[in-house]
């Protein structure tokens, strides 16, 4: 399968623009209380691990919206002339959708996106052969920690600091890794609506 240049989905521009100014917001919070200087107060760690929580959630959102966006793309009156069994095929690919209630991890997009057909990290690993694994291992280490926090698991979260200090600095660090990302998964997407369509999904 060739890999297109493309314009982007709805759920990339929606990471750009809102979910992105949302993590900017926190940002600037984090600033605002620790001035940007190092020896910063020890309640900053509960800072650290509210911005990656977010991003791990905004990245989940975000894929939530692709999946969506494909399902739309999919689900067409050309394709399936009668709404009614549009709706019937909508609501089994959504069915059971881990990024409805997991993370986004590697394994759950994986599996989410190959009910719609869509083999989606060997297809960006043929895209991307040197940043894919990259940011495979990223995101697992993204939800390792955000699990870690949000369910106050020590033994997570000691793993997580283990790979990556759970710093603002790790958290920028991640954020710019997981921009790729999505415009990447973005790329391969379109690619394949392109090829099952004929029609250029965005």
């Amino acid at each position: 399968m060739r890999y297109r240049p493309s314009m982007s989905s709805n759920a990339l521009a929606d990471w750009r623009g809102p979910r992105s100014s949302g993590l900017d917001a926190l940002v600037q919070a984090h600033l605002a209380v620790t001035g940007g200087v190092r020896g910063r107060p020890a309640f900053t760690k509960e800072l650290n691990h509210a911005l990656i929580a977010r991003l791990a959630s905004q990245l989940q959102g975000f894929s939530r919206d692709l999946h969506d966006e494909v399902i739309d793309c999919l689900l067409t009156g050309a394709t399936v002339p009668d709404a009614a069994i549009r709706q019937v095929f909508r609501t089994r690919l959504e069915d059971g959708r881990f990024v409805d209630k997991g993370n986004a991890n590697p394994g759950n997009l994986g599996t989410d996106f190959l009910r719609l057909g869509i083999t989606l990290w060997p297809d960006i690993y043929a895209a991307y052969p040197f940043k894919g694994p990259h940011w495979n291992k990223e995101l697992d280490w993204l939800n390792l920690a955000r699990n870690g926090i949000a369910h106050n698991d020590v033994v997570k979260i000691t793993a997580a600091r283990g790979v990556h200090p759970l710093t603002l600095a790790t958290f920028k660090r991640v954020r710019g890794v997981l921009g790729q990302f999505c415009a990447g998964m973005d790329v391969v997407v379109g690619t394949y609506l392109k090829a099952v369509t004929g029609v250029t999904p965005w």
